[in-house]
């Protein structure tokens, strides 16, 4: 089955940057698996998504925690966890 977002029933967004454009997109309708394909997409490790003629990758490069496109599109709460690299405790045993 191929799912497009407007099949999703809550709603959905999702964050790309735009390679060609060099800007980052917003996308709350296109084909599911598409999208988060196109949103995981680290450069150097997956190709990009191309959809539209443009390359698409994850959206964290240029907006790594989107509340202000959460807020625009009427989200009222936000919550998040951020991860932290803990640093490694090496003994000379």
């Amino acid at each position: 089955m191929i799912f497009a977002v407007c099949a999703v029933r809550r709603s959905f967004f999702c964050m790309t940057t735009n390679l060609t454009r060099g800007e980052p997109s917003v996308h709350v309708e296109g084909l599911l698996w598409k999208l988060v394909r196109a949103s995981m997409t680290i450069v150097g490790l997956v190709p990009p998504v191309t959809e539209g003629g443009e390359l698409l990758i994850d959206g964290g490069y240029l907006n790594n925690m989107p509340v202000d496109v959460m807020r625009g599109l009427g989200v009222d709460t936000v919550c998040y966890i951020r991860l932290m690299q803990i640093a490694s405790c090496t003994s000379s045993i």
